[in-house]
């Protein structure tokens, strides 16, 4: 889990120094990774995610990340 932390960390702290590349993106697999990194606080909070399949969409993975990631440990 540290280490998925510190690739997401590292992943985003190049996001301004490259040119955006965009991609399909599947978005399923960016909510598993983030409710995999935020297991603990969920478990703390004694909460749980659930979500149906979601979609693929274009665009840059590490904001796609980001953005998960804020919205759900937001919430």
């Amino acid at each position: 889990r540290m280490r998925a932390l510190l690739n997401a960390l590292f992943e985003y702290s190049r996001l301004g120094a490259e040119p955006l590349a965009v991609q399909t993106v599947d978005l399923s697999q960016i909510q598993h990774e983030t409710v995999r990194i935020l297991g603990l606080a969920l478990k703390d909070a004694h909460a749980s995610i659930g979500a149906t399949t979601l979609p693929f969409v274009s665009g840059h993975r590490a904001h796609l990340r980001a953005l998960f990631y804020q919205l759900l440990s937001n919430a």
